[in-house]
């Protein structure tokens, strides 16, 4: 053979072998899944530089079958871990980590079927499966700055990009829902180790951001009047902070040039029509879900072998709760229901898609794959 002719095709062919075959990234960036654990928990996944990420948004996972969990997400590793908020519906805690407030809620709601066991963020999805942390501050304070992002809440909204996985995040101080006392006590400082909620906004990496996906990941919200218009004040040392939580919703959109939001996941059944059109007319968003939602048990404590008993509305299945919500598929919005634990969006190219069959895949594996802990 001709040495040019040979050197022709070698070089090209010793490249291919050492880079892969990998086929360029999509322009939109790579499709989103999201998945509903129940409550306000999610697992995430997408492709970045030839590298799947993992994400899960709160920690409420039964410790019982923790690793059971994840397996049927094939997470066998977690990049980033966010948590909305110090609640133990939230950060995994319980009984075994002495919260008060997840035993008073077990004897409220009652218990699931599998007993539930606390599974704590710091133990299992940083210690175990290598998480980082992004969470309020108090959340920090036993993990170093390699470990954790503490997020301040006298910083209002913050933006930061993430470039080990291309995601941008936009965080920002949110109200916390209030059914009795003095709504001017919800916040508190963030170094009182109380609820400090945030809300966030994620945008998935893309070459072409006039088609990317984002989605808004709202895990609480002011459950009364005057609902998005609460401005709160916070004093301490002297010092006076407001939060003015419609202005700070603006702010967040602002940063992003006001481009409309993919998926947006919300507390929105415990609100009337006119408290959830102040968030979407801000938000604008191409489909939305509500969360947080479900009866007895299911409502803080999810079984995620059995079906969901609750109505994706909130309320029973025959008295659901948000009965003003559009479901039509001619809706302003579309509403995507999780009416069942693995349900499952896609989003691509700035649109979000359920996939009924996948939640369905997901849900009989993971009572497969608990049959051992259910039948010993």
């Amino acid at each position: 053979m001709n040495l040019t002719i040979f050197t022709h095709w070698l070089i090209p062919a010793l490249l291919l072998a050492l880079i892969g075959c990998q086929s360029p990234a999509p322009p939109c960036g790579s499709p989103v899944t999201v998945t509903w654990l129940g409550v306000t928990t999610y697992a995430l996944e997408y492709n970045y530089q030839g590298k799947t990420v993992r994400i899960l948004l709160d920690h409420q996972i039964n410790g019982a079958y923790y690793d059971e969990a994840l397996a049927n997400l094939e997470f066998d590793s977690v990049d980033y871990l966010f948590i909305g908020h110090n609640h133990f519906d939230h950060t995994g805690h319980c009984a075994e980590q002495a919260d008060v407030l997840c035993e008073v809620t077990l004897a409220a709601y009652g218990e699931p079927e599998l007993p539930w066991v606390g599974a704590p963020f710091i133990g299992d999805a940083h210690e175990r499966y290598g998480a980082h942390i992004v969470a309020p501050y108090a959340l920090c304070e036993d993990l170093d700055e390699k470990s954790c992002t503490g997020l301040w809440a006298m910083d209002g909204v913050q933006r930061f990009t993430l470039e080990d996985i291309g995601l941008t995040v936009t965080a920002f101080p949110s109200a916390h829902s209030q059914e009795f006392g003095d709504l001017d006590f919800a916040r508190e400082h963030p170094e009182d180790n109380e609820p400090d909620p945030f809300t966030f906004i994620f945008e998935f990496p893309a070459e072409d951001n006039s088609c990317h996906s984002s989605f808004l990941w709202a895990n609480t919200t002011l459950t009364k009047e005057p609902y998005l218009n609460y401005t709160e004040t916070l004093t301490r040392d002297e010092q006076t902070w407001s939060f003015d939580y419609q202005a700070l919703l603006r702010e967040a959109m602002e940063t992003r040039n006001n481009e409309p939001i993919t998926y947006w996941t919300f507390w929105g059944d415990t609100l009337p029509k006119q408290a959830w059109q102040q968030w979407a007319d801000i938000v604008l968003p191409e489909a939305w879900s509500n969360h947080h939602h479900g009866v007895e048990s299911s409502a803080y404590f999810p079984d995620l072998h059995r079906a969901f008993p609750g109505h994706a509305l909130g309320g029973t299945r025959d008295a659901p709760n948000g009965t003003w919500v559009d479901t039509s598929e001619s809706a302003d919005t579309m509403f995507l229901p999780l009416d069942n634990y693995w349900a499952t969006v896609t989003l691509e190219n700035g649109k979000a898609v359920q996939d009924k069959r996948k939640q369905e895949e997901l849900l009989e594996s993971f009572r497969e794959r608990l049959q051992a802990i259910l039948n010993p």
